[in-house]
């Protein structure tokens, strides 16, 4: 995600030290999606003490297929990269997601945008070009059966882990809304 490896404290930094007055900052700012994902989640991205202890999956980086995707698509971060002071990449945010056919809900997936000026636009969706990036899984530990037109509404938090600041713990909440 947009957020690891501690890119957002880094690029405030650079930009504080090294950018002129009137500089341009590429890029310039950028965003973070999520929607829901259906499709048998492959072994290899499995939490390997799932089935026994049935503890949730773990995040995971990979390509989520476009035919994955089962709901419309929320907007959960924003960050203006040539005013942000902080660089804090810690963020809570509530979204809602209608289910667009007839699915059993099996997780999230998270991409991120970046603005790279004059109308170019890098996108890491699942339904864009891929990039080396990919999208993070972020795989629900009991599958959900929900049909068209109903609402996943739910609440993402995002912040630096205590034990290693360049990764990010993410918590999940959501309610189903028929």
């Amino acid at each position: 995600m947009l957020l690891c490896e501690s890119f957002l404290p880094d690029l405030v930094a650079f930009r504080k030290r090294y950018l002129k007055p009137g500089g341009i900052m590429i890029p310039s700012a950028g965003s973070i999606h999520i929607a829901s994902f259906s499709q048998e989640v492959p072994s290899s991205i499995m939490h390997p003490q799932f089935k026994k202890l049935n503890v949730p999956y773990e995040a995971r980086v990979m390509a989520c297929q476009p035919e994955w995707i089962t709901s419309s698509v929320a907007k959960v971060f924003e960050c203006d990269f040539q005013t942000e002071e902080t660089g804090d990449c810690k963020f809570s945010s509530a979204f809602s997601l209608e289910m667009l056919k007839d699915c059993t809900l099996e997780g999230f997936v998270c991409w991120f945008d970046v603005d790279m000026g004059q109308d170019i636009m890098l996108s890491t969706s699942p339904t864009e070009k891929s990039t080396h990036w990919a999208q993070t899984l972020l795989p629900w530990p009991k599958p959900v059966p929900l049909k068209a037109g109903e609402v996943v509404k739910g609440r993402i938090e995002v912040e630096p882990r205590e034990d290693n600041h360049r990764a990010l713990s993410i918590k999940l909440e959501i309610t189903i809304e028929e």
